[in-house]
């Protein structure tokens, strides 16, 4: 099914960021691994290769702040609920808590003994962040704490390295490379696991209202390695929605399936849905494509945006908080916008009001853009 092609504008760390940063040095020409939108989704965040953790304005193109703390490359980063800190996962084992307006360090958590791969703030709440690594455990960390950074709680059931990671309510929901998706209950302290034997996971996506999980599996790669030895595993890549509600039965029931459409075998790709509205879903490919599917009738209706080139994979979408039509995805080079509707009002150029008075242009922008300004 044929559907109107959106608009597509495309970034790169060097060609946005200001002087006052030094775009023109080798951190700014590095690759990025992962994004993600504010909670309003005015701005976003995003981490690089070169250790670096940046926030910026997507509609006008500008880079606001950058943070440097890590050691190795940021692979995951999440924004709190007030858009006032920010969390991040590196390979050196650590994950930080950040302050937006000052780019200061704010919290250091070390507990992990092997390079973390996703990090979040659950949805009800900026208090506690959760992270995954390849050390195979959920640590929960309180960022208020003062106990010397020591986890509040430690999830170790997973038998590999933790791949997906998603939280809404009460519930915290992770998948594993052993291929085994597990739900946490924290007010009940219970947990619900299903195997579904379709491979590794690569990413998952909690629905809001936690009756159904996003899975999104690697394909069989043709090598024969423990993780793909299970019948029906799809050779590209697929994708599963499967029912919470039955998650304990002997047979889980999925509700909706999408295979050999993307291709996801090399890479660590994000899957999600488009918002609040949850009748899309929306995944990137190794071929440099992102993948939009109408979640009622996937394999006949749907979406397939090319925006890197055919050795730059799509590693990462983020979906707009409150815009369904709109969703930032990375490639290795650069990270797109994709809209259906151009917002008139976000591309107008800033309306710097100090900039003649001041000669410093970095907290300029600072204090336009940063939250609690004028968006």
């Amino acid at each position: 099914m044929k559907e109107n092609d959106p608009t597509v504008t495309r970034l790169t760390l060097a060609g946005t960021a200001p002087e006052e940063f030094g775009a023109s040095s080798k951190r700014f020409r590095s690759a990025i691994n992962t994004i993600k939108f504010s909670k309003d989704g005015n701005y976003c965040a995003l981490g690089t290769t070169s250790k670096l953790l940046c926030l910026f304005n997507p509609y006008r193109g500008r880079m606001l702040q950058k943070f440097q703390a890590h050691g190795l490359d940021v692979v995951s980063v999440d924004c709190s609920s007030d858009n006032g800190n920010l969390i991040s996962g590196s390979k050196d084992m650590s994950c930080i808590f950040w302050d937006v307006e000052t780019a200061k360090t704010l919290r250091r958590f070390r507990e992990h003994r092997a390079p973390v791969t996703r990090v979040l703030f659950p949805g009800v709440t900026s208090t506690v962040c959760i992270t995954g690594s390849l050390d195979t455990c959920v640590r929960i960390f309180d960022t208020e704490s003062r106990n010397q950074n020591k986890p509040v709680q430690e999830m170790n059931h997973a038998t590999d390295a933790i791949t997906g990671l998603a939280s809404k309510r009460h519930y915290i929901a992770s998948g594993s490379a052993d291929g085994i998706v597990r739900v946490y209950d924290i007010r009940k302290g219970q947990l619900a696991s299903v195997d579904l034997a379709s491979g590794t996971i690569s990413s998952l996506a909690l629905s809001h209202d936690c009756e159904s999980v996003l899975v999104n599996f690697h394909g069989d790669d043709g090598t024969g390695n423990k993780y793909n030895l299970h019948d029906g595993i799809s050779k590209t890549g697929s994708i599963k929605l499967v029912d919470l509600l039955t998650i304990n039965s002997s047979q889980p029931t999925v509700l909706q399936s999408v295979s050999d459409m993307h291709k996801n075998m090399q890479f660590q790709q994000d899957c999600c849905f488009n918002g609040k509205q949850e009748d899309h879903i929306l995944a990137g490919s190794d071929d440099g494509h992102v993948f939009r599917w109408n979640i009622l009738q996937p394999q006949t209706s749907f979406q397939k945006i090319k925006l890197g080139d055919g050795d730059n994979p799509i590693t990462s979408v983020c979906n707009h908080p409150v815009k369904p039509g709109k969703f930032l995805a990375t490639g290795p080079d650069a990270f797109y916008l994709v809209e259906d509707d151009v917002d008139e009002n976000m591309l107008l150029d800033a309306d710097i009001r100090t900039e003649s008075t001041t000669t410093n242009k970095k907290r300029c922008l600072e204090r336009e853009y940063l939250p609690g300004a004028y968006l």
